[in-house]
């Protein structure tokens, strides 16, 4: 099928189901086809730790698997029984489980630990948003960031470590940002507003607790 001028053709985004903490593979894939300049979409991912192994592979998209709870057939098929979630949970544990949680008690919705950790990527960055250059010196320590078109700069990252980290970060090549309001989840705060730094010389201070999921978000320049 890649190899076959007409079907390329015809493709408007390719997308892959990827699971892992990489997805740079299918770019091999997608450069040995008739139409190797197209963008693609992780159109299956769990799994906030996943989602930080990918957004360096250059997807123009990431979907979440699952949104909600419910019951698969196939789920059924492989032994899982009929008490939602029963697919992905079982290979890849609570990280894997849906968004939204429903609670057979009273027939209700409940948002799990990952559809907060998700938003915080999600609520902060705008349509039209560009990448920007980011490091760590910690290992422990993932950080990404981004512009937005109003020339707001968001931070995301993770500290996947066991120990909480102490950062001193700077800012380079940007005009002077004022302070930053940092947001954060981790299993005691669910997309909490935790400080507001004040920076000098585009430098900034923050604690990282272990796990915690951080978002610092500056004011728009535009």
């Amino acid at each position: 099928m890649i190899k076959d001028p007409y079907l390329m053709g015809k493709l408007y985004r390719w997308g892959v189901h990827q699971y892992g903490k990489d997805a740079a593979n299918y770019l091999n894939t997608i450069r040995k086809s008739q139409n190797p300049v197209k963008s693609y979409w992780v159109t299956e991912t769990a799994g906030i730790k996943n989602l930080l192994g990918q957004l360096d592979d250059s997807a123009s998209a990431h979907l979440f698997w699952d949104g909600f709870d419910c019951v698969y057939q196939h789920g059924r098929r492989n032994g899982y029984g009929n008490i939602p979630p029963n697919d992905w949970v079982y290979w890849e544990g609570e990280q894997g489980k849906p968004l939204l949680a429903f609670s057979q008690t009273d027939q209700s919705w409940m948002p799990r630990r990952q559809f907060y950790e998700f938003s915080q990527l999600v609520k902060f960055i705008d349509p039209g948003a560009v990448r920007i250059g980011s490091s760590a010196g910690n290992p422990d320590l993932a950080v990404f960031a981004w512009l937005n078109p109003t020339g707001q700069l968001v931070i995301f990252g993770r500290n996947n470590g066991m120990d909480t980290v102490m950062v001193n970060g700077s800012i380079n090549d940007l005009p002077a940002i004022p302070r930053l309001t940092m947001y954060i989840t981790n299993a005691d705060a669910s997309l909490k507003k935790s400080a507001v730094l004040t920076l000098s010389d585009n430098t900034w201070h923050a604690v990282i607790l272990p796990g915690t999921i951080f978002t610092l978000t500056g004011p728009a320049s535009k």
